[in-house]
């Protein structure tokens, strides 16, 4: 059986894992797909051992925290115009 150390998904895990990959600027985090991905593992651990219920409670965690940031993300691009009201009030 192959050790961890044995297995490669490529050179960006391999820096990864050796702490080489520095964060290039405005670089935007794709919280959407990130939760995408942790609801899938999450439906993969139906297991009823201890290790796949903790697993699922952390993911669950994950998965808040995803969407949270998903949703909470600021769009500064739109202008609010202000307009004059033409109604007027007869009392």
């Amino acid at each position: 059986m192959p050790s961890f150390s044995d297995l490669s998904i490529g050179p960006s895990f391999d820096q990864a894992a050796r702490g080489r990959i520095y964060r290039e600027a405005n670089v935007q985090s794709d919280f959407s797909g990130a939760r995408h991905l942790l609801e899938r593992a999450f439906d993969l651990l139906q297991g009823s051992d201890r290790l796949s219920e903790q697993a699922r409670d952390a993911i669950g965690l994950l998965i808040e925290v995803m969407a949270t940031k998903e949703y909470s993300r600021v769009d500064n691009t739109a202008t609010i115009v202000p307009f004059r009201s033409r109604v007027s009030i007869d009392r």
